[in-house]
């Protein structure tokens, strides 16, 4: 039977084995250079993430906000709570949206915060003068409601907002009014450029 004292001897000389080859390869202008690009990829993308977030910033502090309700959250420790959302440069108060189960200091996130809206939730923290513009009383899926102010945009590029808002309930009311096929709402997707697993069309609201 193998003693301990041999398996690890055998151990031992594969471990050398690979770590020959790993310094063989260490020398090889291609391995260098791969090492060195990941070097440049990670410097890069520190760079990029913080040129990506000072253009979200500003594009919020510039935009002259044109506010729709997106979330109405019911039933909360501090009453119900209306959210608003900008379809003209994306800014979402619905970042804010959490829930209280138990105990108050048990806060669970109803939304996981990914790049955007990590910016949006720090942005709106820090800039308490940011909720400014036009503020409507109706309700709409956020990504929907921009995709379709877009098209409005293409179209009269120099309709005031009053306007627009108005052909904007006008089109969410004609969706909500006539019913589609799972098909016809993948290609109304597609058309307005959302993403093809959208699933957002109208609602009174969202909870």
């Amino acid at each position: 039977m193998e003693t301990i004292q041999e398996q690890y001897n055998a151990v031992a000389e594969k471990m050398k084995a690979v770590q020959e080859q790993i310094t063989e390869l260490a020398a090889s202008e291609q391995v260098k250079k791969y090492f060195e690009l990941q070097k440049q990829k990670d410097s890069i993308k520190t760079q990029e993430k913080s040129l990506y977030q000072k253009l979200k910033i500003n594009r919020y502090e510039s935009c002259q906000h044109l506010w729709i309700k997106t979330v109405l959250r019911e039933n909360s420790y501090d009453g119900d709570h209306t959210f608003y959302g900008c379809i003209k440069c994306g800014l979402d108060q619905s970042v804010l949206n959490v829930r209280i189960d138990g105990p108050r200091d048990q806060i669970n996130w109803l939304l996981k915060l990914e790049r955007d809206n990590d910016i949006m939730y720090d942005f709106i923290l820090t800039h308490p003068d940011y909720f400014h513009g036009t503020v409507t009383d109706f309700y709409g899926d956020l990504e929907l409601s921009k995709a379709i102010y877009s098209r409005i945009k293409e179209t009269h590029p120099n309709i005031d907002d009053d306007t627009a808002v108005r052909y904007l309930e006008w089109s969410l009311d004609n969706i909500e009014k006539h019913k589609a096929s799972k098909e016809r709402k993948e290609n109304r997707a597609k058309r307005l450029s959302l993403k093809p697993e959208f699933n957002g069309w109208p609602c009174p609201y969202t909870k």
